[in-house]
């Protein structure tokens, strides 16, 4: 039997700019719902080759070019035809240890590692393979504040995630033995990916689309790993989602704007801050109520 190819069409982008700025660049690629960056020096500087559906390239290529525009990079675009898409792409998610969790692929059958909490998981389009070291970060934290020893009995904690992409940490936070999750993201297909995610791991966690501002009621911890720029423009919001004595996890945040940052919440205490490559992530603790 002959086997037939899968032909997927794509627009590919090219965003060239200055390297100091590379991880920002991605994110805004990924946030426009790329599938998969690669990265490349050329003449021109530091390139980023990435791959989007038409219809949502479409959708987002005017907030692609201004977002990108803000930090020094360009883009172009051509049509770009791709046999046996599935196969490539599967190929670029791997299985891999983080903080006592193992993430492995739906298509995958690797062996889990002993003693470790297994997330299958498929990414789809949306951000959170694991792989990034904004996410391992919030895992980390999140190992930090609710693993056995942990500051928090997770048992008795009710976490929102912001941003949950493909709930990769909701469901860390599930495993870990969290009473009551709720992630949140305003893109749809980020949700949908986030619910394939959900029943691929058997848990029972609450996904919406509303915007934080719609969201009520106070948490023990609250995940937010997105840009530095948004975390910012939402530190109110945040804030006021914890508790009196609870956390607060922010990441998607480059080492160069971390203290910039960390002043605009300078209404809550450093608990722990992590580090790894470029990226910052803080652990921030809201003051007990008197």
């Amino acid at each position: 039997m002959v086997k037939q190819s899968i032909v997927k069409e794509w627009i590919e982008l090219l965003a060239t700019g200055p390297k100091s700025r590379k991880d920002e660049a991605a994110q805004v690629l990924t946030d426009a719902g790329v599938s998969g960056v690669l990265e490349a020096d050329t003449s021109q500087g530091l390139q980023l080759k990435a791959y989007i559906e038409p219809e949502v390239f479409a959708g987002s290529k005017g907030e692609l070019s201004r977002s990108l525009k803000k930090i020094g990079w360009k883009f172009s675009f051509l049509d770009y035809i791709d046999e046996d898409w599935p196969l490539r792409w599967k190929r670029s998610v791997k299985t891999m240890a983080v903080a006592g969790f193992f993430i492995r692929p739906t298509w995958s059958n690797a062996k889990v590692k002993s003693n470790h909490k297994l997330i299958t998981l498929d990414p789809g389009q949306a951000f959170g393979t694991g792989s990034h070291d904004t996410t391992r970060m919030c895992m980390r934290a999140l190992a930090l504040l609710l693993a056995r020893g942990g500051k928090l009995n997770p048992k008795k904690v009710k976490l929102l995630d912001v941003g949950t992409g493909s709930a990769i940490l909701a469901v860390a936070a599930k495993l870990l033995g969290v009473k009551e999750v709720l992630g949140i993201d305003n893109d749809p297909v980020a949700l949908s990916v986030a619910r394939k995610n959900r029943r691929e791991n058997n848990l029972t966690f609450s996904i919406s689309g509303k915007d934080i501002s719609q969201i009520t009621g106070r948490y023990d911890v609250v995940v937010a790993n997105i840009l530095s720029s948004i975390l910012s423009g939402m530190k109110n919001e945040l804030i006021g989602r914890v508790r009196p004595g609870g956390y607060l996890i922010l990441s998607g945040i480059l080492k160069s704007e971390g203290d910039e940052l960390l002043e605009g919440y300078s209404t809550m205490k450093l608990y722990k801050r992590l580090n790894s490559g470029e990226w910052t992530s803080f652990i921030l603790k809201k003051a007990d109520r008197r």
